[in-house]
């Protein structure tokens, strides 16, 4: 699922359109459209904050949803398991055109300077 399907879910469980997201977020309505319609393919995060917010779920639910958030498979399916793992969902914050080996290589870091401090 894309992201702007994953927001299109959850409009429809709130039962609003797409001017009424724009409204309850602050999010220009013409980006709404753009990113609804995937036409925007990597919106600013603050962006998808505000709309997540709007519709009462976190960046990390919409990500969740938008299972092919990832644009590298290799990447998704190992993000997934970033973001199964508590201590090291923070790096879901990564940029998504990253590739699955950049994400190994910071998780070894975070896990390198994690047990360097116990």
């Amino acid at each position: 699922m894309a992201l702007g399907k994953a927001f299109r879910e959850r409009m429809k469980l709130m039962g609003i359109g797409n001017k009424e997201l724009s409204e309850l977020s602050g999010v220009p309505l013409r980006t709404v459209g753009n990113i609804l319609n995937d036409v925007t393919d990597n919106p600013g995060i603050r962006t998808v904050q505000q709309m997540a917010h709007a519709l009462g779920c976190t960046v990390d639910d919409i990500i969740e949803e938008a299972q092919d958030y990832y644009l590298n498979p290799d990447a998704a399916a190992y993000a997934q398991e970033i973001y199964e793992n508590p201590e090291l969902r923070i790096l879901m914050d990564a940029s998504r055109d990253v590739s699955k080996e950049d994400l190994e290589l910071v998780t070894q870091m975070v896990i390198k300077l994690k047990n360097s401090n116990k």
